[in-house]
């Protein structure tokens, strides 16, 4: 190896540890205090954690049942072929998402408006 070779090297080993430590870090998780629900990019309901229901959307596209629960937010049942809403699971955390494609449905779990970062400016 030649000395441009070794350089180059090490720049590039130097300026990855720079972007892990900028981007790398694990983020806040900020407990969710409400979820949205959107049809096709429009808001039709929205849901506080802290208060346990099943709720029932039945549309055009189909049926969702959204289960809250110890201040999550879970699809119980869909009749969509594929089902992958049903096992993302249970969300909690703001920011996190549940995506039902074949509805249109998106759930977004979102916490206080001082807690949450939009954007950031250097």
């Amino acid at each position: 190896m030649k000395k441009n070779d070794i350089l180059l090297l090490v720049f590039s080993l130097l300026a990855a540890g720079i972007l892990f430590l900028v981007f790398g870090r694990p983020q806040k998780e900020i407990p969710g205090k409400t979820a949205v629900v959107y049809l096709d990019g429009k808001k039709i309901a929205q849901y506080d954690l802290s208060r346990d229901g099943v709720y029932e959307l039945d549309g055009e596209y189909g049926y969702n049942r959204i289960s809250v629960e110890n201040g999550g937010i879970c699809v119980t049942e869909a009749d969509c072929p594929d089902g992958y809403c049903r096992k993302t699971g249970k969300k909690s955390h703001s920011g996190e998402q549940i995506i039902c494609l074949p509805h249109h449905i998106l759930i977004e779990v979102t916490g206080d408006a001082e807690s949450t970062v939009d954007a950031v400016v250097y």
